[in-house]
């Protein structure tokens, strides 16, 4: 599985985001699985690690 930095935030955006990394096999099931891990919180963007 690859590495994957999620950026997350509030939906909608602003200012205090903070990033996770999640080892998931595509970057939609990286988004889900950050989200499912930081409930109130959505993805913003995510970008695979090497």
């Amino acid at each position: 599985m690859a590495s994957w930095e999620v950026t997350m935030g509030r939906p909608g955006g602003g200012s205090g985001t903070f990033k996770v990394v999640v080892h998931a096999g595509t970057p939609d099931q990286a988004r889900r699985a950050a989200e499912a891990q930081n409930p109130g919180y959505s993805a913003h963007a995510v970008r695979r690690l090497h």
